[in-house]
């Protein structure tokens, strides 16, 4: 056999190559074991990204998918441990996205802060937006000196056209 002719490994031995079997343990079910902690290349709010099948999965997604079949296409995969680097299949199971995002609210996690934006409060950030949008700058260079993702800016563009009178309740976090 040719050099070249090697066999690919395959997804699972290539997903394997970024696990750390040895994570910390499940917070309320110690008895599900340690968390598997992905190791390769982790999005900023916190969930693993793999790459096979030709294109980029979610890591703890394709990991239950791999073990237990397709999730439903109105269903979520939930971290039991809410670790969002685990990708313990055991920490793992498949609900409906409203029991998903219900599950996240009691769970009283804290917001993260988006690792551009820092901590600015919501006011501050709704002013940086406002402020310069009366003074006739655009959308894209109120982007660039805030440091704000398009879809906030355009959020809070979109409230002062409508209302500019009015300050709403608005969720400015994306």
């Amino acid at each position: 056999m040719a050099e070249n002719d090697q066999a690919k490994p395959t997804a699972l031995a290539r997903f394997n190559k970024h696990v750390n079997f040895n994570g910390p343990m499940h917070p309320t079910q110690p008895e599900l074991g340690r968390c598997h902690v992905w190791t390769g290349y982790v999005k900023p709010r916190g969930y693993g990204r793999f790459w096979a099948d030709g294109r980029q999965h979610h890591a703890h997604r394709w990991h239950y998918e791999y073990a237990y079949g397709p999730v439903p296409a109105d269903y979520d995969v939930d971290h039991t441990c809410c670790n969002r680097a685990c990708v313990n299949t055991k920490h793992l199971q498949a609900v409906s996205k409203a029991d998903h995002h219900a599950a996240g609210r009691s769970r009283n996690r804290p917001r993260k802060p988006h690792p551009k934006r820092g901590t600015i409060p919501d006011l501050e950030r709704f002013a940086s937006v406002v402020n310069p949008l009366s003074a006739g700058m655009s959308i894209s260079g109120i982007v660039a000196a805030t440091g704000l993702s398009p879809t906030t800016v355009e959020r809070v563009s979109g409230v002062v056209n409508s209302d500019p009178d009015t300050v709403r309740s608005i969720d400015l976090h994306d």
